[in-house]
């Protein structure tokens, strides 16, 4: 068994919201704020009654804040917020009997699957007391409950998960999060009777130690030391150590390798979240990390909240799921090629160009390097790229193809910036790929130089500047490129195109600049999309 779905409704930030998921692995991206943590916040509510439980005035801080609005704004009865969460569950093999238990049509859609719903909403058996509440009545928070229902309509307790999961939060800004790990750890690796066998052990050996120990601990007649029997849980005192030392005395990093670790190696746990496993990790152990996790995501649904890259190319875009608006988005798909090429190529930021909202793809470093300049020198044009919320992504040759393939899924700007290397054919067919975009109304516009003498971007920047540039190197510089004589500026730009790309930036002011025909046509048609 596996989540299959979950619907959210009034739970933080999601009015409503529906995420669905794969069997094995699944990676949550998105915007600071998007509510990648929220969704996996929203799944232990649902599964192991995280918060809810005692009615606290905090639980306030749960309701979708659309929702708190709408009742300031009537104070009716009818307008009071409330949270639904529905996780549904799906099998890839035959239904057990204890999977019946979960079976039902108790949910918003009347239809039969299995899953858990949970809610929490003003008790109706207090309407009378809120009627009789002052014209300006505060949420009465008090007066709410919390439910835990199965799709059968039956009661759920956390004791009956059927996934045995485990969460794993290596966030910057949580507290007690070693504890709660082994605790989590031993509820999931050991059945109830083991567990009996062990608190029961446990609290044998207290007694005796007190027994044997009577006289020392005596205080007078009457009086004694003795242990709480509320401490003697064995839960309450676990902690994990690795090679003889506790993990709160680990290093963040190796916290965060051994908790992953741990719970990957374990068999029993089917739902394993993992939020931002990257803090703390250098890039070596952040390899390690996520080739373990490549390795055991076959015997367990692995749910992952990430702002790293490295995560998102070496798992897979395939298993991305990219938090947006209305509805996430997946890229089920894209080409294998592409998939395979960003698992290869892992030092693409493929997320950047995810995440952006409009892209620039540039040949190589010396068109990432003046691009921000030439962008500012164009005609009419006094922000730079920041300001328009440009990113630039360097992916020369083909290499765009696989970005392209992926912004086809993406509704934002591509502008693509490539050469023509003096093939008539290239400039062919990019101005079929134009109209075959632009018929299907896709936000991908590729430009290159028309001109097949100008082959190469250093080429149609120094003929648009070429007195500007005359003096980029000195006297004695070489005037050969390939074997064929170039003016001794534009020879230095095609030998040292990084080199040259960062004098020009630092030498010429951009009001000098004057941007190639090609980048110019591409920018208005970015900036205006």
């Amino acid at each position: 068994m596996y989540v299959s779905a979950i619907n959210i409704r009034g739970f933080k930030k999601y009015e409503d919201y529906k995420v669905s998921f794969k069997e094995h692995l699944n990676i949550l991206i998105g915007e600071n704020e998007a509510g990648k943590s929220t969704i996996l916040e929203a799944i232990e509510v649902v599964l192991n009654q995280k918060y809810f439980l005692s009615n606290q005035n905090a639980n306030i801080l749960f309701f979708c804040k659309n929702n708190i609005k709408n009742f300031e704004a009537s104070k009716t009865i009818e307008s009071l917020p409330k949270i639904e969460i529905e996780l549904f569950f799906c099998s890839s093999t035959d239904p057990t009997p204890n999977m019946g238990r979960f079976f039902g049509e108790h949910n918003r859609s009347s239809e039969a699957y299995y899953g858990i719903r949970f809610e929490y909403k003003f008790d109706e058996t207090y309407s009378e007391l809120f009627q009789n509440f002052d014209s300006n009545p505060i949420i009465p928070i008090d007066f709410y409950k919390a439910e835990w229902k199965t799709f059968s309509g039956s009661s759920y307790n956390r004791k009956l998960n059927p996934l045995k999961s485990v969460t794993i939060d290596n966030s910057l800004n949580k507290y007690g999060i070693y504890d709660n790990f082994a605790k989590n750890m031993y509820e999931t690796i050991y059945d109830e009777k083991t567990k009996n066998f062990l608190s029961h052990d446990f609290r044998t050996n207290i007694k005796k130690f007190l027994i044997s120990n009577k006289d020392e601990l005596s205080l007078d007649e009457c009086q004694t030391f003795s242990i709480s029997e509320e401490k003697t849980n064995i839960k309450s005192l676990l902690t994990i150590e690795h090679n003889g030392i506790t993990l709160q005395q680990k290093g963040k990093g190796m916290e965060n390798i051994i908790k992953t670790q741990q719970a990957l190696k374990n068999s029993q746990s089917k739902l394993i979240l993992i939020e931002e496993p990257e803090n703390h990790l250098s890039p070596m152990n952040l390899r390690k990390l996520i080739s373990d996790i490549s390795k055991e995501n076959e015997t367990s649904q692995i749910i992952i909240a990430t702002h790293e890259s490295l995560i998102v190319n070496r798992l897979g875009l395939n298993n991305l799921i990219l938090l947006q608006n209305s509805e996430p988005k997946t890229f089920d798909k894209l080409k294998p090629e592409t998939i395979t090429y960003f698992k290869k190529i892992d030092h693409t930021n493929i997320l950047q160009f995810i995440l952006s909202n409009k892209v620039i793809i540039v040949e190589g470093a010396a068109e990432y390097i003046l691009i921000d300049k030439l962008i500012r020198s164009h005609k009419d044009v006094t922000m730079g790229l920041d300001d328009y919320k440009i990113e630039v992504i360097s992916g020369g040759g083909i290499t765009y193809k696989h970005y392209l393939d992926v912004a086809k899924n993406l509704d934002k700007p591509v502008l693509v910036l490539t050469d023509n290397d003096s093939n008539p054919e290239i400039i062919r067919d990019v101005q079929t790929l134009n109209e075959q975009y632009e018929a299907a109304a896709t936000p991908i516009r590729i430009e290159l130089e028309h001109d097949i003498e100008k082959f190469t971007f250093e080429v149609a920047l120094f003929y648009k500047n070429e007195k500007l540039l005359a003096d980029l190197t000195n006297k004695n510089s070489s005037k050969n490129y390939n074997e064929k004589e170039y003016p001794k500026s534009l020879a230095f730009m095609l030998n040292n195109k990084t080199q040259a790309a960062l004098r020009i930036e630092e030498k010429y002011d951009t009001e000098d600049l004057h941007c190639p025909e090609y980048i110019s046509r591409g920018l208005e048609w970015l900036i205006n999309s």
